[in-house]
């Protein structure tokens, strides 16, 4: 079952509750110190349920991953959402919708291979081509990200962000539904931990070019992640 993420916002200290049955996960990146997770019995909870509880001095800046540049959201969206990689607990880079991947000699092509059956929250195929759309849309200049500078590693990236390039010569391609190329403009030993961040998470074009703005309502909210919008 996909859990339940409720944004509870007040104006001083802002208590958000995630619910959701199965295992209790690891914390993700981005984790407050004062987050815990709690075993089924909280009160409120449903029987097997796991309470994964944030304390967050703020409303989250955005529910948009592709322009988010800050701390108080990126704690909300690394539990919606999820990249290619994931970081655990202790710093180190665990699979999430990449299954294999390969790196040219040169050190500059990545291609990775997505995990068989992705879908997102609304129930449709999450595929390799949702990751160029969503990548493109971060350096977009029309975008205007805040955060679009992360994925200047690409080629022709920081061209098509703010020199005018194309964003047909954005090293990032879907070979396929399963297959996404990526060609970086220089080798980047640290870039699969750059996929773990927020920037480079995928979001659906449909939702976020629709006539609502789809951050507004968990009705029109989709995501990846192991956590759902429910308010």
């Amino acid at each position: 079952m996909k859990k339940k993420l409720s944004l509870l916002l007040c104006a001083a200290l802002t208590a958000t509750t995630l619910a959701g049955c199965g295992q209790a996960q690891s914390s993700p990146a981005g984790t407050d110190a004062g987050t815990e997770a709690s075993a089924a019995g909280t009160a409120g909870s449903k029987e097997g349920e796991k309470i994964l509880t944030y304390a967050v001095m703020e409303e989250p800046e955005t529910l948009d991953p592709t322009l988010n540049n800050y701390s108080t959201s990126s704690t909300f969206l690394q539990n919606m959402f999820c990249g290619l990689f994931q970081l655990e607990a202790d710093g180190s880079l665990s699979n999430a919708m990449c299954d294999t991947y390969e790196v040219s000699g040169d050190g500059l092509t990545y291609t990775f291979t997505l995990k068989d059956g992705l879908k997102w929250s609304d129930g449709s195929d999450l595929t390799a081509g949702d990751f160029e759309y969503s990548w493109k849309r971060v350096l977009n200049p029309d975008t205007a990200s805040p955060a679009a500078w992360e994925l200047h590693y690409l080629k022709g990236g920081e061209e098509y962000n703010t020199q005018g390039g194309s964003a047909q010569d954005v090293g990032v391609k879907a070979v396929d539904d399963k297959t996404l190329e990526v060609t970086l403009k220089a080798p980047t030993p640290y870039f699969l931990y750059l996929t773990a961040s927020s920037n480079f998470f995928p979001v659906k074009q449909e939702v976020v070019e629709g006539q609502d703005p789809w951050t507004k309502s968990a009705d029109t909210y989709v995501c990846n992640g192991a956590f759902t919008l429910e308010k």
